[in-house]
């Protein structure tokens, strides 16, 4: 027979139990799953704290009480995954028109300048993008080029990543490059050391662009997210967190 003060007690470390169950629940709700691709120096697996553009969504999101989870997928199947809102988002995404049908924009993570490079024993110089016309550019698959590039309709040789473009256009077998500067520099001094004598950066930059955190439009409380995102940032601007680490990357 089970007396009133074990009922009593077993009642109570049920309550208790549940509470804590509701509580791990709503713990384990606050959490972000966001996609990257290589694009070293911003985001790299192989960098340490993956690059300057995950460690500022990690420490933002930290500071609103989100734990973040990153995956990374090869660019095209990133694009698809977080379309899709099998991912909340994306970490380092510049914004674009395009874009806004599947994503809302998180404030500005890190700039870049996005231009063109060219090979040293053949030098290009040129006022405006339609003087390039005669000239071969390689792009890569699905990234957001600049408006300005796009309208100039130039004959484009399309690949999957940005290594391939400079070990191309070192070898001749391209004019030119469309490709971030710091993206640029990082594999040229890592990834294409072979480059190095062959290739330079046109100055100016065609476009001046911007990382976001981007979250899907289909992924659950997005809207809450990108909100927590963003005052999450504004509090390590506050306290100088923001700009130290921007510093620190070389930014």
């Amino acid at each position: 027979m089970v007396t009133t003060g074990f009922r009593r007690l077993l009642l109570t470390g049920t309550v208790v139990l549940s509470g804590i169950s509701m509580i791990s629940s709503a713990l384990a709700a606050e959490s972000v799953h966001l996609a990257t691709s290589e694009f070293p120096p911003y985001m790299s697996a192989t960098m340490p704290d993956q690059g300057i553009v995950v460690a500022i969504a990690h420490e933002a999101f930290k500071r609103v009480g989100y734990s973040t989870k990153i995956s990374f997928f090869p660019w095209a199947r990133l694009m698809h995954e977080s379309k899709a809102g099998r991912v909340d988002g994306v970490a380092g995404l510049w914004p674009s028109t395009e874009r806004e049908q599947w994503f809302v924009f998180s404030n500005r993570v890190a700039q870049t300048q996005v231009g063109l490079y060219m090979r040293n024993d053949k030098p290009i110089s040129y006022k405006s993008l339609s003087d390039l016309k005669p000239y071969t550019v390689g792009t890569v698959r699905d990234y957001a080029n600049p408006k300005a590039f796009d309208e100039a309709k130039l004959k484009v040789d399309v690949v999957g990543d940005d290594v391939t473009n400079l070990r191309k256009l070192a070898s001749g077998r391209i004019d030119l490059a469309l490709i971030d500067k710091g993206v640029a520099r990082y594999l040229i001094s890592t990834k294409a050391p072979e480059t190095a004598s062959k290739v330079s950066w046109i100055d100016p930059p065609i476009e001046k662009k911007y990382l976001t955190i981007a979250l899907s439009k289909k992924a659950p409380d997005y809207e809450k997210k990108l909100a927590a995102f963003n005052q999450g940032m504004a509090l390590m601007e506050k306290d100088g967190t923001l700009a130290k680490m921007l510093e620190k990357a070389g930014l």
